[in-house]
């Protein structure tokens, strides 16, 4: 048997270590092993041997392919259209939307991209050691007045909460501008439409509330958040500059190398050296650099380039 490189080569030999049952099905080769945790899979990629490892529960409810993350084997024929995923060598290539024109592909960055960009960029705020991706330098290239006074105004609202989360006499003045801060987060908030923390919905006027309550109400509260308020905003500047957002991005369009794959196109961001996910304008060929190299045809699509092993 050929393998498409060592490591798989090695795998296969630990698989048939533990090793308790094979079979073959759905164009793969399962191995079921004593580990209780995980079994493997054989799959032949143009004559070389590529080795994954998967989840047993998952199999005991779910195709192995569905398991595995593919629908395709590279070599089979598919039709390039949404949520259908290849598996070249160890790469598994997802199409997440194809596109027929600019409308289309306008549309879904407005309906689903941006709330993408958003769940990211949330985490981004949140570590300040992320690097910059083509989303939050679009952002920063605004200059927006308005969010760069949020972004500041958000900093100093969190460095008051934590001089009162110390719980020291002789801050009032303090809260007083704890309070003012947190004002005019929930203001620009409101102006750009971003719902409001469940934390601060205002109570029924007709209920009633005791000497209690109110003293809880007068104390300091857990702060908003502000990163998610930020996140929010920032989608919403981003949707009202669409156009300039997807002009930036055909400006940025070029050849891309990540890990062992490279193609022309965006790359809109990554994870963990895990995964990318790419913009593609044109129609071109993506080349998975594996076992003598692998060409798969693209057309204007999004989708995401994740490794397996």
């Amino acid at each position: 048997m050929e393998f498409l490189d060592q490591f798989h080569q090695t795998r296969y030999q630990v698989a048939m270590a533990l090793r308790r049952n094979s079979f073959d099905v759905s164009g793969v080769t399962y191995v079921e092993t004593i580990d209780p945790v995980k079994d493997f899979v054989i799959v032949k990629d143009q004559g070389e041997a590529v080795v994954l490892d998967v989840n047993k529960g998952c199999v005991s409810v779910n195709d192995v392919r569905k398991c595995l993350g593919f629908d395709y084997i590279y070599g089979e024929p598919f039709s390039y259209q949404d949520n259908v995923s290849l598996l070249v060598t160890d790469y598994a290539i997802k199409i997440i939307k194809t596109f027929k024109d600019h409308r289309e592909m306008r549309q879904f960055f407005l309906d689903q991209e941006i709330n993408q960009f958003k769940a990211k960029d949330y985490l981004y705020l949140r570590d300040r050691s992320s690097k910059d991706g083509i989303y939050q330098s679009f952002l920063r290239g605004l200059k927006d007045q308005e969010l760069e006074e949020l972004q500041s105004i958000s900093l100093n609202y969190l460095e008051i909460y934590k001089i009162l989360d110390r719980n020291f006499d002789g801050v009032d003045s303090l809260v007083q501008i704890y309070h003012d801060l947190e004002g005019k987060i929930l203001s620009i908030a409101s102006r750009n439409k971003v719902e409001l923390p469940s934390i601060l919905s205002i109570p029924d006027e007709k209920e009633h509330i005791s000497e209690d309550e109110e003293h809880i109400e007068s104390e300091i509260r857990e702060p908003i958040d502000v990163y998610e308020v930020i996140a929010e905003v920032r989608a919403k500047k981003v949707a009202s500059n669409l156009d300039k957002f997807l002009d930036t991005l055909k400006k940025e369009e070029k050849y891309v190398e990540w890990e062992d794959v490279d193609l022309r196109g965006v790359l809109l961001d990554t994870f963990e050296r895990r995964a990318a996910t790419f913009l593609v304008l044109n129609p071109g060929e993506l080349h998975v650099n594996r076992g003598g190299g692998r060409d798969v045809h693209l057309m204007p699509s999004i989708i995401v380039v994740e490794k397996k092993v």
